[in-house]
């Protein structure tokens, strides 16, 4: 049947900042007077500045991609990785080609994906039994479960020797300004590495435009290591960051608009969810039947994760949140199945 409804896709359904077609002309007057290094410098300045950490801190690459690659290839090659599942298959297939051995640890069932104290306490006696290093998505994809800073600042505390990398692709869903991102324990904590990205919030995966926060000495490596953007993308990067408006207006209505999602989700007998979910994202499945083929009948395209770590066989299928006239659609069609 012709896809009538795409639910697979992730990212800011508004869009970028209007800002970006508004000073357009503006952004390639600048781009014109300026080189890539200089540019990638203004950034780098910006991006200190929103997170609130170091300038020295700080690393861009041609999307987060590069970064993670990067990470797993020179840092993680060969080693052992504890991973709490199910999680981002973008960073499990990456390990996988480094030759790292990856050590899953379920986090929860059901309705209760859920990154809690019980969970961090696991990972932690998991990762110095196996003398491994550990990599957490949070918010998580694909459950948009979220880790509580002060329990990442345990972890990150009782892992000193270890490596530890927090992939932090959702966090302005929920935290615009990032006052609560894991980023603020770089100073502190050497073995943390923060990742993030412009693709989700932002909207702007056509950029490709990745950020690390790191200990200064793996902040400049990594960054004598990754591709350089044009100065245009760089500037375009600058802009969208510089309109706080707009992704604070984004965030509210995340939190109204899941908060809905949800609620016509747990109304539905035959369907589960996880429902803790905080940006959207989510897994979901029919108790009975396989909801991919139900879905992909109806014209609705979803992510089949029948076979990805900590959830196989169980046939859930992974959601984004999109426009609201798109999501009352699911919610119906989800309904009309029992």
């Amino acid at each position: 049947m012709k896809e009538k409804l795409n639910m697979e896709r992730l990212g800011n359904p508004w869009g970028p900042s209007p800002v970006l077609e508004r000073q357009r002309e503006r952004i390639i007057s600048e781009a014109d007077g300026i080189g890539s290094e200089k540019a990638r410098q203004l950034l780098k300045i910006k991006i200190a500045d929103w997170i609130g950490v170091p300038l020295e801190q700080i690393g861009v690459s041609r999307g987060s991609s590069e970064i993670i690659e990067l990470i797993c290839q020179e840092m993680l090659a060969n080693q052992a990785v504890v991973m709490p599942v199910p999680t981002y298959f973008g960073l499990t297939d990456s390990l996988k080609e480094a030759g790292s051995e990856l050590i899953e640890v379920p986090a929860g069932t059901g309705s209760q994906f859920v990154l809690n104290e019980q969970l961090a306490e696991e990972l932690i006696i998991t990762c110095q039994e196996n003398n491994a290093h550990l990599w957490l998505c949070s918010p998580n994809n694909p459950t948009g479960s979220v880790m509580e800073s002060a329990l990442i600042e345990e972890i990150v505390t009782s892992l000193s020797n270890q490596l530890v990398i927090v992939d932090e692709a959702y966090l302005e869903y929920i935290d615009p300004k990032n006052n609560s991102s894991a980023a603020h324990l770089v100073g502190q904590h050497p073995n943390l590495i923060v990742t993030k990205t412009l693709s989700k919030a932002y909207a702007l995966p056509d950029l490709r435009m990745g950020i690390m926060i790191a200990d200064p000495q793996v902040a400049a490596y990594t960054q004598s290591r990754v591709s350089q953007s044009s100065p245009e993308d760089y500037i375009k990067a600058r802009y969208a960051i510089d309109d706080q408006e707009h992704i604070l207006k984004f965030a509210q209505w995340i939190k109204t608009e899941v908060a809905r999602l949800i609620a016509g989700i747990k109304i539905l007998v035959d369907i589960e969810a996880s429902v803790l979910s905080a940006t959207g994202v989510m897994i979901l499945k029919h108790k009975v039947e396989s909801l991919y083929q139900l879905l992909k009948e109806m014209g609705i395209k979803s992510r089949d994760m029948n076979n990805e770590p900590g959830i196989e066989g169980e046939r859930y299928v992974r959601v984004g949140l999109q426009k609201p006239e798109l999501n009352g659609q699911f919610l119906h069609a989800l309904a009309s199945l029992g």
